[in-house]
């Protein structure tokens, strides 16, 4: 018996990360609706809660993926309470409408200075920023509800159709010839492709995934530093930094062993 189509709609379909998601989708030949405040097949400002119950209820059978909402440009915002509340107002107005199934896409910056990436219901706390706590009062308010909920905590995006970022920045100064200017020091930080980021949600959509928190990730992780020497490697440099160290990871979930992170940085080398 063939299973039905999937019905999805994505928000934030303007953005890097939802506009990759939409049009993968779209390529599946799923019933898929981008969302956004732009031009798009939906437009909806989520942040006014009439608007969204009104236009979104319409398709309560949807099974929704969250991408939009505010995301800090530079280290003030990421402490910007008006700004970052903007999240909250936002949830507070999807789960007042009838759509039953949400994948959340939250981020690996709640753990910020944490030793390990647990799979598990997060408490805000002093010592994260405005824009971690947001993110972990979000996810709670999601799995405290009455819908059927998934959190995806991703990693740092890179790819695609991105045209900022520290690899694409790295790749686009040492094809120029010119020098990358190195930090002291880097935060913790775990890295991957949109490509694969896509397949992973895609794959966790098509298989009704049982976990409702789940970490994602790549078999072996590297950090800023060993990222900045792999690129200076496919450009035939040789560059010896000082390690940080990544997150710890449990029980995160696992793509095919296949894919790795140096094949998608390959990826965006060979499309220079």
């Amino acid at each position: 018996m063939e299973r039905s189509k999937k019905k999805i709609i994505v928000t934030g379909s303007a953005g890097y990360i939802g506009k990759s998601i939409h049009s993968f989708f779209k390529k599946k030949k799923y019933e898929t609706i981008g969302l956004s405040r732009a031009k798009s097949q939906l437009k909806v400002n989520l942040l006014n809660k009439e608007e969204t119950i009104k236009k979104l209820n319409k398709y309560k059978d949807y099974e929704l993926i969250h991408c939009a909402g505010f995301v800090p440009k530079n280290e003030k915002q990421y402490e910007d309470k008006i700004l970052n509340k903007q999240n909250l107002d936002i949830t507070n107005n999807l789960l007042s409408t009838k759509i039953k199934k949400i994948y959340f896409i939250s981020s690996f910056s709640v753990y910020q200075d944490n030793k390990d990436a647990i799979e598990k219901k997060l408490k805000p706390q002093k010592s994260r920023n405005e824009y971690a706590n947001n993110k972990i009062k979000i996810e709670n308010l999601f799995l405290s509800s009455d819908k059927s909920v998934k959190i995806l905590r991703i990693p740092g995006i890179f790819g695609g159709s991105r045209k900022n970022g520290l690899i694409f920045n790295c790749m686009q100064a040492l094809k120029c010839n010119e020098d990358f200017m190195i930090k002291k020091s880097y935060p913790k930080w775990i890295g991957m492709h949109i490509d694969d980021l896509i397949k992973i949600i895609n794959e966790i959509i098509e298989n009704n995934f049982k976990k409702n928190i789940t970490n994602i990730c790549y078999y072996k992780n590297y950090t800023l530093s060993e990222t900045i020497e792999l690129i200076h490697f496919l450009f035939g440099k040789k560059l010896n930094l000082k390690k940080g160290s990544n997150y710890k990871i449990y029980n995160h979930y696992k793509y095919k062993a296949n894919i790795s992170f140096l094949k998608s940085l390959r990826k965006e080398f060979k499309k220079l």
